[in-house]
């Protein structure tokens, strides 16, 4: 999907520079007209509205060739940011595009987030994380994963669990390092809110988060908690299988009846 929205986004630029070519076009053609018009009648009222115009056209064929260079300096530097392989080139990629004066699109913002996470540089992370609203965007689910295990392994975690908390639609991998930092925090009674909340929904269980999570309820004396939890993990695996052995199924049918058909 992210690539998709990168070649949408790269068509519309050369689409943009293709207008910006016709503006340019028409102005000159105008100037030309008005040009020989003013020759050909030698009405002295024309030669006034040439001398008034043409530095109104020339400003504008001017306007008209700077934006075309912005779209064509942008089209260059959104190909570039698509086809970076490393945190460091999509960073310098990232940071040209500000330093022109060019705004970001919504992939370009997610990746410079994931770089920054990946090379430990959180503070410029959150820079960029917080400039994503104003430009109407919110940082991806991979992004979110990138930035809360980033602040994790830099012991930040309590800004781990409020870039969590701030997710509208936090994917199965946040939801188990916010559980793991939960119970790094001590804050179980939170931990096993969100183990429930997954537990609930079809995300796949993870069995390395549940031992983690019912020993630091032991450790705590939840006998009761740890005997739930257990109950829950075991039903959520159970859930989790027979909704494979359906899907298994039902493509075991689908598949029949297309032989039977032939």
């Amino acid at each position: 999907m992210q690539l998709q929205q990168e070649s949408c986004h790269a068509t519309n630029s050369m689409r943009g520079a293709g207008n910006h070519d016709m503006q340019i076009n028409v102005l000159m053609f105008l100037l030309v007209v008005v040009f020989a018009l003013s020759k050909v009648t030698q009405d002295e009222g024309m030669v006034e509205f040439w001398i008034i115009l043409m530095p109104v056209l020339t400003y504008a064929i001017g306007c008209a060739n700077a934006r075309k260079k912005q779209a064509d300096l942008k089209l260059r530097l959104v190909s570039e940011m698509r086809e970076s392989s490393t945190p460091e080139s999509t960073l310098s990629v990232f940071d040209d595009m500000v330093e022109q004066g060019l705004a970001p699109d919504e992939a370009a913002f997610n990746k410079a987030l994931c770089a920054c996470a990946r090379l430990g540089k959180i503070d410029r992370a959150m820079q960029v994380r917080e400039q994503m609203p104003l430009h109407g965007f919110l940082p991806g689910a991979e992004a979110n994963v990138a930035m809360i295990r980033a602040c994790t392994s830099a012991g930040r975690v309590g800004e781990a669990l409020d870039i969590f908390e701030e997710c509208a639609q936090p994917s199965h991998l946040a939801f188990r390092d916010a559980i793991h930092c939960y119970i790094e925090a001590e804050r179980l009674g939170r931990a096993v809110m969100l183990y429930k909340e997954m537990a609930q929904s079809d995300m796949l269980p993870c069995a390395k988060t549940f031992q983690r999570l019912s020993g630091a309820v032991h450790e705590q004396g939840w006998a009761e908690t740890a005997a739930e939890l257990r109950e829950v993990f075991a039903g959520w695996v159970k859930r989790i299988d027979a909704m494979a052995a359906d899907d298994a199924s039902t493509e075991f049918s689908e598949d029949t009846g297309d032989v039977d058909s032939e």
